[in-house]
């Protein structure tokens, strides 16, 4: 395969500040990951460095591949929006009981 074409001259700047651009990434990522209902959400990209967003990112997302795997594990649904905010459990079983007194209220 050949080399890719680089679009960039200069090398990347991860001590500078983050673009408008790269904050609305950080944005997208803190709800990947659970972090849009945390109070530290409006001020997520203050003071925060391209590298240090970088990191966010990739924990972010290793984060998000976790509980997708532990979802899976739990046998939830595959239609089922991971929410990396919830614990996810397994579906509950119901017992003989439940089922035959829910057959008797029912009135089909």
């Amino acid at each position: 395969m050949p080399e890719p074409i680089k679009l960039r001259e200069a090398a990347a700047e991860e001590h500078a500040e983050l673009s408008e651009f790269q904050e609305e990434l950080i944005y997208m990522t803190a709800t990947l990951n659970g972090d849009h209902s945390k109070s530290t959400y409006p001020k997520l990209t203050e003071n925060l460095t391209v590298s240090e967003a970088v990191k966010y990112c990739e924990g972010a997302f290793q984060t998000f591949l976790n509980e997708c795997e532990k979802a899976k594990q739990s046998r939830i649904d595959g239609s089922e929006i991971v929410h990396c905010a919830k614990p996810h459990t397994a579906p509950q079983s119901k017992s003989f009981l439940h089922k035959m007194l829910s057959c008797i209220l029912c009135k089909d």
